[in-house]
């Protein structure tokens, strides 16, 4: 009767260890080395798992694993700053991470006598009316981004563009549009957005229902260490940027027993949220794949597999030697 007790009572401790297996929470703040300044934005990666997530911008991160390894690794990083490694199973709750710059990327890079700095535009876009094409992104994650391919590496962005989906101006629509903007490089391991390259919080205020929104980003000195990198739009959802949705729907859809065989129609409405961003006109010609990813509202990224992609552009600087 003993040794079944006591292997119940084993049986029974053992419980909680394997749900706490399924499900794993690393919550921490990132801040500089020698001082209590957050570091914003900085990717934290488990690399075994392949799942990542960016602190806030006051360095706080919380990343969720489903499906834990035991010997996996944090990696912790941000533009400038050494990345540290720090075993999962030594990762204690609330935990500060303390980044130290790194003198060598931030040493001054000389540039010859005889360079000139060139300026081009990626994945320019059209001021037509794209029509036929169903609105597709419009906050159904946190964000969405779109990667893009430099011609150099350390070019500077200059200018982010987003094309807005609009209709026909009806009373509900809303020329209020509020939104960040996000400049990542790419995660060597997943492919996804990586290190958030912007030291500044980047808010974008269009009140002016017009379809194309350019946005000067000189001042904020943001260079893309690597040719490729994200450019992504986050949505905010806050009663300024609603968009009421309205639309006729055939009564058999509907949720009452008594509605259903009329073939009357019945009035919805769906609430969306600005930027209601247009997409580009599909072409046959070009492989879509692994080019946008989404942000899911617990923090992390996933690629979005539906083409084609928003209609986002850059323009870059970026220094070339003359022959």
């Amino acid at each position: 009767m003993r040794t079944i007790l006591f292997l119940f009572l084993g049986v029974f401790s053992a419980v909680p260890r394997l749900l706490y297996a399924q499900s794993l929470t690393f919550q921490g703040s990132v801040v500089e080395k020698n001082g209590r300044t957050p570091i914003p934005y900085a990717s934290v990666r488990l690399i075994k798992e392949k799942v990542s997530t960016s602190a806030d911008d006051k360095g706080t991160f919380r990343l969720i694993t489903l499906n834990p390894i035991a010997d996996d690794t944090l990696i912790i990083s941000a533009v400038s700053y050494r990345p540290v490694k720090i075993p999962a199973s030594r990762f204690t709750h609330k935990q500060i991470i303390r980044l130290e710059d790194d003198m060598q990327f931030l040493n001054e890079v000389k540039i010859a006598a005889r360079a000139k700095r060139k300026t081009k535009t990626l994945n320019p876009l059209s001021f037509e009316e794209i029509k036929g094409i169903q609105i597709v992104y419009s906050g159904g994650g946190t964000q969405i981004a779109r990667k893009f391919t430099a011609p150099t590496e350390f070019s500077r962005l200059k200018q982010v563009s987003l094309k807005r989906y609009l209709k026909t101006i009806h009373p509900f629509e809303n020329q209020n549009c509020r939104f960040r903007i996000r400049v990542y490089d790419v995660d060597e391991t997943t492919g996804a957005p990586g290190n958030d390259l912007g030291r500044q919080v980047i808010e974008v205020e269009e009140t002016v229902l017009k379809q194309v929104v350019s946005i000067d980003l000189t001042k904020y000195n943001i260079v893309i260490p690597k040719k490729a990198f994200f450019i992504a739009i986050e949505w905010l959802y806050i009663g300024f940027n609603e968009y009421i949705h309205i639309y006729l729907e055939p009564r058999s859809n509907s949720v009452f027993e008594s509605d259903r065989g009329s073939t009357a129609a019945m009035l919805r409405y769906d609430i969306e949220y600005e930027p209601r961003i247009d997409i580009e006109e599909f072409d046959s010609r070009k492989d879509y794949r692994l080019t946008v990813y989404q942000k899911h509202h617990d923090g992390t990224w996933g690629n979005h597999g539906m083409d084609p992609p928003p209609a986002i552009s850059a323009v870059i600087t970026y220094t070339v030697l003359k022959k």
